[in-house]
């Protein structure tokens, strides 16, 4: 069975190797292509550095890659990349046509140029929506309407693709969690100095610099604060620096799970000021590994997540009012506690779910159902 799938996070191409945009994700299509055994992806390729040299068979020998080129500081950038999409609709065409199932993330307008080829091809597809601003235009109806199956990031977002789409389910997380995983001596600290910890890729889109602005406040506030920044690339650094970097740390992309699960064990505070999410795994690894969470509630978090029960909410855009929430937080040992032991409650269930069918199997089992070889 041949699979063809649209990856809406893309990659970054600089000077320093292979940024992937969602590494999980990534890594999760890359399994269920060897799986497979054969496989096609469509995806953006940001370039920070000209692609000389650059040979995908050997970064991602899983699957064929079709580079939709974005020259990231080229003139006249958005009628490049423009131009690279329509030059490059031959060639998905005649991808999406050899194929025998397809799977699209979703929405972005990559996803759009898919859903455009796999319907001119007769594939049947299904769809992986990941955020609420599915549900904010009519643009994005067509594609879940038409889908086979979809999968959501989030009991919301499932319950609006509903509305057109028969077969849906949501999707087990990504991420690799255990109980074992649970660290079972920690507990709030009573005293600073204060570690907060951000997690994810996109800065911008999940309220980096309300959070910055925020950290900064508490620091003025008289706070011994220090903000640990995991996952946003290198491309944001100007960012740090217009708002101040006093108190932030910049790791990078983080691989490695042991690593990653110190970062959260060492953390007194998770913070995700998200402007536009379906349900980020991070508050997965944060309930798991007993951080304290403050967060917006936007897409599907309010299916999870309860304000005062296993989370403190905050508003978009607000960096006032999350300073001053954070600082409730850290002033108040007893609310980050039981914050914490309701955190790992709530994803109890769900990581013990996981261990029955993982991500890739869901997606591997939806795939084989409607495949054109399959279903005959």
């Amino acid at each position: 069975m041949k699979a063809f799938f649209v990856d809406s996070t893309g990659v970054d191409v600089t000077g320093d190797g292979l940024f992937w945009g969602d590494y999980l994700a990534w890594q999760h299509l890359r399994r269920c292509a060897r799986m497979l055994g054969q496989a096609m992806c469509v995806t953006d390729v940001r370039l920070s550095v000209r692609p000389a040299g650059l040979d995908w068979r050997s970064a991602v020998p899983e699957m064929e890659i079709i580079p939709l080129h974005d020259r990231r500081y080229a003139r006249f950038r958005k009628l490049r990349k423009l131009y690279s999409y329509f030059a490059s609709l031959p060639s998905i065409k005649k991808a999406a046509a050899r194929a025998d199932v397809a799977y699209l993330l979703f929405p972005s307008f990559c996803s759009l140029l898919g859903f455009w080829a796999v319907r001119k091809a007769g594939v049947p597809f299904g769809l992986l929506v990941r955020s609420v601003s599915a549900t904010q235009s009519p643009l994005w109806i067509p594609p879940v309407r038409r889908a086979s199956f979809v999968i959501t990031d989030g009991p919301v977002l499932a319950d609006w693709a509903r509305q057109y789409c028969k077969d849906v389910e949501v999707a087990t997380p990504m991420c690799p969690l255990s109980m074992e995983d649970v660290p079972q001596q920690k507990h709030a600290s009573s005293k600073g100095p204060w570690n907060l910890l951000f997690v994810g890729h996109d800065w911008r889109r999940k309220g980096g610099p309300e959070l910055a602005q925020a950290v900064s406040n508490l620091r003025r506030r008289g706070y011994e604060v220090t903000l640990l920044v995991i996952g946003a690339v290198n491309r944001w650094g100007d960012e740090f620096l217009l708002n101040g970097a006093d108190g932030i740390h910049v790791v990078g992309p983080v691989s490695d799970r042991a690593q990653l699960r110190r970062y959260y064990q060492q953390a007194d505070l998770f913070c995700l000021p998200s402007h536009d999410e379906g349900f980020p795994r991070v508050l997965y690894e944060a309930m798991l590994y007993k951080v304290p969470i403050v967060t917006t509630f936007v897409g599907s978090i309010p299916g999870l997540m309860k304000d005062g029960e296993n989370c403190l909410r905050v508003e978009v855009g607000n960096p006032q009012q999350l300073a001053d929430v954070i600082q409730r937080a850290l002033d108040d040992c007893a609310l980050r506690q039981r914050l914490m032991d309701n955190g790992l409650r709530t994803v109890e269930p769900i990581v013990r779910k996981m261990m029955e069918e993982s991500c890739d199997q869901q997606l591997l089992r939806k795939l084989r159902q409607y495949a054109r070889s399959e279903a005959g």
